[in-house]
């Protein structure tokens, strides 16, 4: 016993390294994780991390926060650096997580050489084909995602008219038919023109509902016509010589006629879709903006990204400074109005979803998810928040209060969701699904 008083706070902290490995171990058997080294935190780490921040250990279950939540690279290099020349030997998977950070920055080949002789000195297990300087040469961070995969999705207020993009850069119409009432699904054809080289990020419906804006990881914007199928105009990529522009998120404004853009570069653009052209542009943050909402009455913008700050700005009022809410861990994914403009709802890749006042900045928070949460949407008759995320997992929250109303597995085979919305009626869900690939759920 005089040995364990002694010792109790060394235990804990092998404790909570051991809790945190197999929690870690875990997530990489999931699909969902598509890197090696981008293993979610464990709850356990935040423990160690309060009790020692600058121990080796605790630095690099920062460096996993880092990767995992908010896709800080530079920051994760550090404090791997610090950890590792610092002389810890608690990991060995580490050491491939700094090599793997190396070649994510694109660091010179020597230096990520010499980061996977260090793997390898340091790890008898190791696998050629778990290479870094092979397995993540090409890749960047967001990971993509699956062909297959929806990750947009948007619907007409009367359910009629269902758009959603696939990661093959291609956009189906979904309509309701004779498969919709008898099983759930819906029918869907692809239109035929092709606007975007790359990936369609994100989508909205404007021009009272005539029309749909897509975005595209090559920075550009399409606008369609719902009733032909057909494009109407492309708006080119906006970029400073070097600058990156990917287009994360896209919300159109009450008059359905401007919508506002945010990218990688931090950058917020206002576009007039009738001209087109581009009205106002700011830079909204030094790191990427993944989600953007414009209020009810369109005179607040709501912006959020990698840091996990939402930020709210006064478009009436250009030298007012935007007000910060702070709550998220990780990359905000998706912002929502309510329909009164006091309230906005958020989710991230912490796991969580949020319900924030606008007028005393606080939040509730839904917890629950095990994994990123990337889908969101609220109900027309206010009642209900819907979530949905890579655990495979959908729920149903309380509006008023955040309680779990509804927990639901992906079906007919469980699965990661990107997207989800309410049906027009509120009682109903619709998500990716079944052989058409839209299906309507009714829990």
């Amino acid at each position: 016993m005089h040995y364990l008083y002694r010792y109790r706070l060394l235990i804990v902290i092998y404790g909570l390294a051991m809790i945190v490995a197999c929690y870690e171990s875990g997530y990489l058997e999931r699909p969902a994780a598509t890197i090696a080294g981008l293993a979610q935190p464990s709850p356990a780490s935040d423990v160690l991390i309060g009790l020692y921040p600058e121990s080796p250990m605790a630095k690099c279950f920062r460096a996993d926060q880092a990767m995992f939540l908010t896709y800080d690279l530079p920051l994760a290099k550090r404090l791997l650096s610090e950890a590792l020349t610092g002389g810890y030997k608690g990991e060995e998977s580490y050491f491939y997580n700094y090599a793997t950070v190396l070649m994510l920055l694109k660091e010179d080949y020597l230096v990520v050489d010499e980061a996977v002789a260090d793997w390898r000195r340091h790890d008898l297990t190791t696998d050629d084909q778990l290479d870094p300087r092979a397995a993540y040469r090409d890749l960047e961070l967001p990971a993509p995602l699956d062909p297959m995969t929806i990750r947009c999705l948007v619907s007409s207020s009367d359910g009629t008219k269902i758009v959603f993009a696939r990661q093959d850069n291609r956009l189906w119409l979904a309509e309701p038919g004779p498969q919709l009432e008898k099983n759930g699904l819906y029918g869907v054809r692809q239109l035929p023109e092709r606007a975007h080289q790359n990936m369609i990020s994100a989508l909205v419906l404007a021009a009272n509902e005539t029309q749909v804006v897509s975005a595209s990881l090559d920075g550009d914007l399409a606008i369609w016509d719902l009733a032909t199928a057909g494009l109407v105009a492309r708006l080119p990529a906006q970029r400073a010589p070097g600058q990156r522009s990917e287009i994360y998120g896209i919300a159109v404004f009450p008059d359905g006629f401007q919508c506002a853009v945010v990218d990688r570069a931090g950058m917020v653009r206002i576009w007039d879709l009738r001209k087109p052209v581009l009205l106002r542009e700011f830079q909204g943050a030094t790191r990427p903006l993944s989600a953007v909402a414009v209020s009810p009455d369109g005179t607040r913008l709501a912006t959020g990204g990698w840091s996990g700050i939402i930020k709210i700005w006064d478009l009436n009022n250009e030298q007012a400074p935007p007000r910060s809410l702070e709550g998220h861990r990780g990359v905000v994914n998706r912002l929502v109005f309510a329909s009164d403009g006091k309230v906005l709802a958020s989710c991230s890749r912490d796991s969580t979803a949020r319900i924030w006042n606008l007028q005393s900045g606080k939040s509730r928070v839904l917890k629950g998810h095990g994994a990123p949460v990337y889908g969101l949407d609220l109900s027309s008759d206010g009642n209900s928040i819907v979530t949905a995320s890579e655990d495979r997992r959908v729920k149903i929250w309380s509006f008023q209060d955040g309680k779990l109303l509804y927990n639901l597995a992906t079906r007919p085979t469980p699965r990661p969701l990107y997207a989800v919305l309410f049906a027009p009626d509120s009682r109903g869900l619709i998500w990716a699904g079944g052989p058409s690939g839209i299906q309507l759920i009714r829990p």
